[in-house]
């Protein structure tokens, strides 16, 4: 893909390889740890700030995606590193429920999340070398919904940046990476309508309360046959806290959150990989352009890599970072 899209609505960029890469505007510098501890609405939270040396400098606090995760997390480790190795400070958090972070996110929707981003906001807002007023939300896949709620909630919010985050209401988001995941074990078309039918059959549970018999009838089939795996990650007991978190977000819709950070005027980025196995980047990458026709996003479509934005050497893309770097310092130049 490449050029604009119809009504000129965003930059939408497509890198074919690393031989397009945008070096970093400066060279890599040093970095370091600093532990933070921060409340959330009596919550008790914890992280650790990657800080480059200087004063005055840029400064992202971090959303992780779905799931436990915390400020050991690989992925997110490295994409953190590579900011701050170009000059942005960036605190990743544990996550409520992981690492040194007390409560559960299990029982958490994205309201709270986004109170938890927010604190995090604060504390990263208050720490010697930043700039208060360049200071912005990153949010990685699911984090990417959250990211823009937070923003909108935050007065400060300098800027965000969505790194794979899809654009769809979240129930239809887990439908797409359901198809993505059984397409990939190559499974035919009447086969992944059956599967789907078992996943419809979940969030019609979620919004009526009614029907859990007849999902465990289903679980139960799949279960038993060669197709296990695919019923291996969904809850059997009305009892499991899956039902308590999807309650409270199967049917969040993020596009307008992004219109009113667009009506805001604050700077948001959007970065994908064109063969992301999770997230339907065609479908997304139109919805936020019928939803902001005058303009206010930037989307960045990377071809040749995928959710993890990793090159065939297992590492993260190099144009990415310096193409993210590089968009930050012409936003928040002063």
């Amino acid at each position: 893909m490449g050029g604009r899209m119809a009504g000129g609505s965003l930059a939408l960029w497509a890198a074919a390889s690393l031989a397009a890469t945008t070096a970093l505007a400066a060279a890599s510098v040093e970095f370091r740890r600093v532990d933070v501890r921060f409340d959330s609405g009596g919550l008790a939270l914890a992280g650790s700030v990657l800080k480059p040396p200087g004063e005055r400098l840029p400064a992202a606090m971090m959303i992780h995606g779905s799931g436990a995760s915390g400020r050991d997390n690989v992925w997110a480790n490295s994409i953190a590193e590579a900011l701050a190795s170009c000059g942005v400070a960036v605190l990743i958090p544990d996550k409520r429920g992981s690492g040194d972070s007390a409560g559960d996110w299990r029982t958490a929707g994205f309201e709270e999340l986004a109170d938890d981003a927010r604190a995090g906001f604060k504390a990263l807002r208050a720490q010697p070398g930043v700039d208060p007023a360049r200071v912005g939300f990153l949010g990685l896949s699911q984090g990417g919904h959250v990211a823009p709620l937070a923003a909108v909630q935050t007065e400060a919010t300098a800027f965000v940046i969505n790194m794979v985050g899809s654009m769809q209401v979240m129930e239809q988001q887990l439908y797409d990476e359901l198809e993505s995941a059984y397409r990939e074990h190559g499974l035919d078309a009447a086969t992944i309508d059956w599967l789907q039918s078992f996943a419809r059959m979940s969030f019609d549970y979620l919004r009526t309360g009614r029907g859990f018999d007849r999902y465990l009838e289903r679980h139960r089939e799949i279960s038993a046959g060669p197709l296990a795996p695919a019923a291996a990650t969904w809850p059997s007991s009305e009892a499991d806290p899956y039902w308590t978190f999807w309650r409270k977000v199967y049917d969040f819709d993020p596009i307008p959150h992004w219109r009113q950070l667009a009506a805001r005027g604050i700077p948001a980025l959007i970065v994908y990989g064109a063969d992301d196995e999770n997230v339907d980047v065609a479908s997304s990458a139109a919805r936020i352009a019928a939803a902001l026709p005058a303009g206010g996003v930037t989307v960045r479509i990377y071809q040749g890599t995928g959710h993890s934005l990793r090159d065939a050497a297992g590492q993260l893309r190099q144009d990415v970072v310096g193409e993210t770097c590089n968009w930050l310092r012409a936003r928040l130049s002063r």
